[in-house]
């Protein structure tokens, strides 16, 4: 289990996040998956660049 942590630059990214109108439930639903310290589904896991950026991540 992780300890989450908010930090100034995330309640900015968030308030900012909710004022444009996007889906803050799948933030939401993203840092409970990594609190409660489950696996998270493979849409959200890092995936490896093509082209320029090969080989960065």
């Amino acid at each position: 289990m992780y300890q989450v942590k908010f930090t100034t630059a995330y309640k900015k990214a968030y308030k900012l996040m909710k004022k444009r109108g996007l889906d803050i439930s799948l933030l939401d639903e993203v840092v409970d998956l990594l609190h409660q310290g489950r696996q998270l589904e493979e849409r959200y896991c890092d995936h490896g660049l093509t082209g320029d950026l090969a080989g960065f991540r």
